[in-house]
């Protein structure tokens, strides 16, 4: 039974599948109001939503916030207007993760910086070779080349230490839920949680175009073993609190370009558009 108004927050690091779980809650609770990475207070202390009888579903991306930490554990204790009954928390296999975020990362570069044919080019170039011959083109080297291209590369948050202690700090106002998990279909504990059956439409609207995969375990076609190699330690701590243990390889003769260089794409004719 699905109660007549409740108020959710849905946070995790970019990438980490916060768009699909937060729009499946959406969807889920009858004439839901859905609002997208709010990065203001105010946000949170006014406006019409906060008197709204409908249930209110927000979704926020934890580094939007890391220049107001007191202000993200302000709304998650409920301490300013807008309160919430439900919060939920994300976390993911940090090596699909950091998979994803190098990506993505050059959409929002090019919406910053602007679109130069030059860079997308030899970025485009970097992911057709690995797709060509995984197996000759470690990630690290692909990382190595995005940061030459745009001056940075997603490995700044690797393992998210700095997530990994907010939601040490925070166990008891929020619920975690691995990505992998809701993938799957084993949302039982959610749904417990919450209080309702999650409705199975996994629609996310103009959102689509943050979706690659929809699925995991990806690092096992695009990792080398130079890739364990180097990542295996820095990764070690949030592997094992999140309980992510496996490390086998596949070798896949090519990589799929819709997940790759075609997704990139994608993106970059989004942000020109």
């Amino acid at each position: 039974m699905r109660p007549k108004r409740l108020n959710v927050l849905v946070m995790g690091p970019a990438k980490t599948g916060t768009t699909v779980i937060s729009k499946t809650i959406q969807h889920s609770l009858p004439g839901a109001q859905y609002h997208l990475e709010p990065k203001r207070a105010l946000f949170f202390e006014r406006g019409a939503h906060l008197r709204s009888k409908s249930s209110q579903v927000v979704k926020i991306i934890f580094e939007h916030w890391a220049k107001a930490p007191r202000l993200r554990s302000a709304i998650v204790h409920n301490e300013l207007s807008l309160k919430f009954d439900k919060l939920v928390a994300i976390v993911r296999d940090p090596r699909d993760e950091l998979l994803s975020r190098m990506m993505y990362v050059i959409h929002p570069h090019i919406m910053r910086k602007g679109y130069d044919p030059e860079v997308v080019g030899q970025w485009v170039q970097t992911l057709e070779t690995k797709e060509a011959a995984p197996a000759e083109v470690s990630v690290v080297e692909m990382l190595d080349k995005l940061k030459e291209l745009i001056g940075h590369n997603g490995l700044g948050v690797l393992g998210q230490p700095v997530y990994r202690k907010f939601l040490q700090a925070h166990r008891k106002q929020l619920f975690v839920v691995r990505y992998e998990d809701f993938i799957q279909g084993r949302t039982e504990e959610l749904e417990s949680y919450l209080g309702f059956e999650l409705s199975e439409c996994r629609d996310v609207g103009h959102l689509e175009r943050t979706a690659r995969t929809r699925t995991f375990d990806n690092w096992k076609r695009y990792f080398t073993p130079q890739d364990v190699e180097a990542l295996r330690a820095p990764l070690l701590e949030a592997m094992e609190e999140w309980g992510y243990h496996d490390w086998e390889l596949e070798t896949p003769a090519s990589l799929d370009p819709d997940h790759g260089s075609r997704y990139v794409a994608r993106l970059v004719e989004d942000t020109r558009r």
